[in-house]
């Protein structure tokens, strides 16, 4: 009997699919050594929501949309007389501040070291990303991971810091402030879109449909029926199928004729085969896709910069902004400055929010 062939269907790209969002990839356990709990089965759910975020345009619109509200219409900081201005890295204190609340959006915790002198002053304050942050199981003790390629098999001389503990006065020596939101059931934080995250996933996936069909000529349900009795030369039909592709697959190849040279014993035939609607049954998963992910932001899709049908009016936008702002931004701003009042003086920080008062209907 003879051996049955083995057909592969590809389109002309492989991209790289994301991992699979399952609550699997937040979870947590502690290291076998014992110095740290992973995060994520190869301990990189952070770096799967960078992976999301920079992979998603709608979720890196709204995350974008939301730091921006939350930096405020001004920043007023009272830095006192020891803390520096500029840090070691050559960051002002606005710029350490907007990083850590980049870092609450995205992740939904934050890392800050603080530097104190000789006399338990704080004299420099630095953003650490909390990306590469895991921590002991007792939380008082912050590992960086600096090599984020290998996040599965960590060397054993990876920089450490002690978490900083109010109650203790330290002098000439160095804390990391480790910020997670209200979880006390975990180590690590969840971001605020967390449930909408398979949602994310299946925005990234019909993108990838649309760039398939474009890729494929809006044809890849197409069957080519190819008799020949070369049918078991393996590089013979690689070369037809390959010829196929870069001839009528791409988005440069609309209109294309072909011209085709059979021998005696060949011929061909083509057969497009049914749609079966995807293309609505996509636009359908998107429209909800899409809704799910604007409900986990509390926001109207017109603040992040998407067009929305017609009929929504100027003052349609200052009512959206107006409650985004106070059901989301509002309660964020407040966490920034009791993070930093409760470290660096009451009147630290102060971040004065984006008003609507000179609105002006056109």
């Amino acid at each position: 009997m003879e051996n049955m062939i083995k057909l592969q269907f590809s389109s002309i790209q492989d991209r790289p699919d994301l991992k699979s969002f399952s609550p699997a990839l937040a979870m947590e356990h502690i290291r076998r050594d014992k110095r740290f709990v992973s995060f994520g089965i190869d301990n990189d759910f952070p770096q799967y929501l960078l992976d999301i975020k920079n992979n998603n345009a709608i979720l890196n619109s709204l995350i974008n949309a939301a730091q921006d509200y939350t930096y405020g219409s001004e920043m007023i900081i009272n830095s006192g007389n020891y803390l520096n201005k500029i840090n070691s890295e050559n960051e002002n204190l606005d710029d350490t501040i907007k990083f850590v609340i980049d870092d609450l959006w995205v992740f939904g915790g934050c890392a800050i070291q603080l530097k104190f002198n000789v006399l338990g002053q704080i004299i420099e304050i630095m953003h650490t990303p909390f990306s590469i942050i895991r921590i002991s199981p007792d939380e008082k003790t912050a590992y960086i991971l600096e090599d984020v390629k290998n996040l599965k098999y960590v060397p054993k001389d990876i920089p450490s810091l002690s978490i900083y503990d109010p109650k203790e006065f330290v002098t000439d020596d160095i804390r990391l402030v480790y910020y997670k939101n209200d979880s006390k059931t975990s180590i690590y934080p969840k971001p605020d879109y967390f449930s909408a995250l398979s949602s994310c996933e299946l925005l990234i996936k019909i993108c990838h449909y649309r760039l398939a069909e474009i890729d494929n000529n809006f044809s890849a349900s197409t069957l080519i029926k190819l008799k020949t009795n070369r049918i078991k030369d393996a590089q013979y039909m690689h070369d037809v199928a390959t010829s196929f592709r870069e001839t009528f697959s791409g988005s440069g190849t609309a209109g294309r004729f072909a011209v085709l040279g059979l021998s005696d014993d060949e011929s061909i035939e083509i057969d497009k085969l049914s749609p079966d609607n995807l293309d609505s049954r996509y636009t359908t998963i998107y429209e909800q896709a899409r809704n799910d992910l604007f409900c986990s932001f509390h926001c109207n899709p017109i603040i992040a910069g998407l067009p929305v049908s017609s009929g929504f009016q100027d003052q349609n936008f200052f009512d959206a902004a107006t409650l985004f702002n106070r059901l989301r931004i509002l309660p964020k701003q407040k966490v920034v400055e009791n993070l930093f009042n409760s470290i660096l003086g009451a009147d630290f920080l102060k971040i004065i929010p984006l008003t609507f008062e000179n609105y002006e209907k056109k």
